[in-house]
């Protein structure tokens, strides 16, 4: 095989080798897609982004809920707050 043949170089020369070469470049453009990488780099860039928004809207809950508390308790007590 020569440095410069790549896949080709492994297809025979027999009547088949048109079924060869197809199965073969089919095979080289599976293998150099990187469509699948792109769709899992998207799926953890979303759950990464899921993630920050629920500890977010947790963190602004939770200040919220307090705020309510101490006004609900400043409305019910007779002193002032």
């Amino acid at each position: 095989m020569r440095p410069n043949e790549g896949i080709g170089a492994l297809v025979c020369s027999s009547p088949s080798g048109n079924v060869e070469r197809l199965v073969l470049r089919r095979l080289q453009a599976f293998l150099v897609e990187d469509d699948a990488a792109t769709m899992v780099e998207y799926a953890l860039l979303l759950a990464l982004i899921a993630f920050v928004v629920a500890l977010t809207l947790l963190n602004i809950g939770t200040a919220v809920k307090t705020k309510f508390s101490t006004v609900s308790s400043c409305l019910t007590a007779s002193s002032t707050c």
